[in-house]
């Protein structure tokens, strides 16, 4: 392999970040140096003890690419405002490498400087063009070769590695079977970059949806968090019955999970929302009941509530947009109650509002709330979706239950 000179200078500017951050950042900026010796401590202890200086080089990577200042700028934004050596198009690349890929990649042919590998999460190939090429690295670099790594882009079409590599002496089942578990662990990254699965999910969710609203009789419902569990299996067999396609003998769906806050509440409202999917809201009642007649005394009652669901970043802008667009002139006086902002107006003003009090949000794309796996995913994850299958062949009678009741095999999932 040889190395393309364009590839050399964002190698060297890659090069240039990681000393800014480790010889400027962290001797001038007293809070990044607290936070970064803090992350230090809880992944290496206190004191630090670091077993492998590739894995110390990979987390501070990291760490700069996700830690936020009070500004809510990034290390990179820090960099390109402090380096005058980089001119406007490699300013605009860098700025593409405050979210990288991450990975689990598989080689499917080399080039004369590179290869073009498959990450496997996301099911998109890239062109990777290492900035250097150790002797073991371009031996291992083989078709079919599996590896972790992230990228960075340095064009519109290819990429080069960022912190540390490393090749992977597992079968393929095995790397399908850890994919798989991350994609339905972070499907943003099974999404990323990948039009035909986003389309594709978002095609579910809007079957979904109504399903829901067929099944339930509006695409929102109040409840009792103690009636989730029922609720949602309930749905899950009325889903089931609509497919044509038949069920594989003694199929049984695997049973929803909720947070225990959830399920004490007794004001829980499940909304399923066009674009963002389907939400699970605490104290959801209540709000709907002041938006829909709101008074000065039912305002300051629940200032409290209302506030929490402008502040809380797990509830998505598109709730709100939802609630508020619905009840427009309540919308209005609320706000401009509860804020003390007489000028409000839910046209010029909303995602404004938004941005102030979601800034997680900002600037984010939505992803289906629905991920659609591909059949070789499905296949490496079959033993794990049926378990009784795999405990038939591999848990002796007499062994203790997998299931973790403390009974033997034979006497519970066995019987």
């Amino acid at each position: 392999m040889k190395i393309a000179p364009h590839i050399d200078r964002f190698g060297d500017i890659r090069k240039m970040l990681v000393d800014y951050f480790q010889y400027v950042l962290l001797k001038k900026d007293d809070p990044l140096k607290k936070a970064f010796l803090k992350a230090s401590r809880e992944k290496y202890g206190d004191p630090l003890v670091i077993d492998s200086e590739d894995g110390f080089h990979e987390f501070t990577d990291n760490f700069v690419y996700s830690y936020r200042f009070p500004d809510n700028l990034t290390v990179i934004d820090r960099f390109l405002a402090e380096t005058p050596d980089l001119n406007e198009r490699e300013k605009a690349i860098v700025l593409g490498w405050k979210d990288p890929v991450v990975g689990l990649f598989q080689v499917k042919s080399t080039l004369a400087d590179g290869f073009v590998a498959e990450n496997l999460i996301n099911e998109v190939d890239y062109t990777i063009k290492p900035t250097t090429i150790p002797q073991r690295f371009e031996e291992l670099a083989r078709p079919g070769a599996f590896f972790r790594a992230k990228i960075i882009p340095v064009n519109d079409k290819e990429y080069i590695f960022s912190g540390t590599q490393g090749f992977l002496n597992t079968s393929e089942k095995e790397i399908l079977k850890r994919v798989a578990r991350l994609q339905m662990k972070h499907p943003q990254f099974a999404f990323r970059d990948n039009e035909e699965k986003i389309k594709e999910g978002f095609e579910l969710q809007k079957n979904d949806r109504e399903l829901f609203i067929e099944y339930f009789g509006s695409d929102e419902i109040l409840t009792e968090g103690k009636k989730l569990p029922a609720l949602a299996a309930e749905f899950m067999n009325y889903r089931l019955s609509k497919i044509e396609k038949p069920l594989p003998e003694g199929y049984k769906p695997p049973e929803m999970s909720f947070p225990e806050g959830l399920l004490k509440s007794k004001d829980v409202g499940i909304v399923f929302d066009e674009l963002s999917g389907q939400h699970y809201l605490i104290n959801y009642g209540i709000i709907l009941n002041v938006f829909q007649s709101p008074d000065q005394l039912k305002i300051q009652r629940y200032k409290r509530d209302i506030l929490a669901y402008l502040e809380d970043q797990t509830i998505s802008p598109h709730v709100l947009r939802k609630l508020f667009f619905r009840f427009p002139q309540n919308a209005e006086f609320i706000i401009r109650e509860i804020l003390s902002r007489p000028e409000f107006s839910l046209e010029k003003d909303f995602d404004s509002l938004m941005d102030e009090f979601k800034p997680s949000f900002k600037g984010k794309r939505i992803y289906p709330y629905i991920l659609p796996m591909s059949p070789k995913f499905v296949k490496a994850m079959k033993p794990e979706l049926d378990p009784k299958k795999e405990n038939e062949q591999k848990v002796g009678r007499n062994a203790p239950c997998p299931c973790g009741s403390g009974r033997k095999y034979k006497r519970c999932c066995g019987k």
